[in-house]
């Protein structure tokens, strides 16, 4: 795999991405923002899914993509 310069090599397993406060989830993007909230832990793992998909899709993300990933936007946007 190949790593951004000055990324250490990470292992991310689904139980890392999605984490609670309160009665909130987030998913923990490599970024280090958060991606949230969400109602529930279901549709936090869901919304990661399918944000990794499209990412993967695009192959190049543009601005607009990055802005509402990580400004939190996905969560009220699509999945909450």
């Amino acid at each position: 795999m190949i790593y951004r310069k000055g990324e250490m090599e990470k292992t991310w397993y689904r139980t890392d991405r999605c984490f609670r406060v309160g009665e909130n989830w987030y998913i923990a993007t490599r970024e280090g923002n958060d991606i949230g909230p969400f109602k529930s832990r279901v549709t936090a793992e869901r919304s990661a899914e399918r944000l990794i998909a499209i990412l993967k899709e695009e192959g190049k993300v543009d601005p607009y993509t990055r802005k509402l990933v990580l400004e939190g936007i996905w969560a009220d946007t699509n999945f909450a």
